[in-house]
């Protein structure tokens, strides 16, 4: 600032830019068996992210990670909170059960004649709880 008296300047100020939350994977519900645990996962992006997860609503003490051991039946879902503010993941519901049945494919995939250089796509219909897929080609599994 300047008048006719002199020139004064002001101290510096400092501006810290915070990148906002974003979830990029959010947490998968399950259903688990009786004395195991479900790791719930959530991944996202954003400087100084810092974690809480609720179990049926409620803050779980000491659940401030990224990750997530769920033993009860129950829905969670974690909050993430940065100095832009703060973001919920979807709700993730897991369910114990006394017994679980192994899966059972119901529909078989198909075989398939396609031209060179073309796509060909396969499906598979299963039944069982919290099934995980393995594709395979010729015996070796497909990343």
């Amino acid at each position: 600032m300047t008048d006719p008296a002199g020139t004064i300047s002001s101290a510096n100020a400092t501006v810290t830019v915070t990148d906002g939350t974003a979830i990029v994977t959010q947490p998968r519900s399950a259903t688990i068996l009786a004395g195991t645990s479900q790791t719930l996962e959530v991944e996202a992006t954003g400087a100084g992210l810092s974690y809480q997860w609720h179990k049926d609503g409620t803050a779980i003490a000491g659940a401030t990670s990224a990750t997530y051991d769920a033993t009860e039946t129950g829905t969670y879902d974690v909050v993430l909170t940065n100095a832009a503010g703060n973001v919920a993941s979807s709700s993730a519901a897991v369910a114990v059960s006394a017994t679980l049945a192994a899966p059972a494919i119901t529909t078989q995939p198909a075989a398939q004649t396609v031209n060179s250089g073309m796509r060909a796509t396969f499906a598979v219909g299963v039944s069982g709880t919290s099934v995980a897929y393995q594709w395979y080609r010729n015996g070796t599994g497909i990343v």
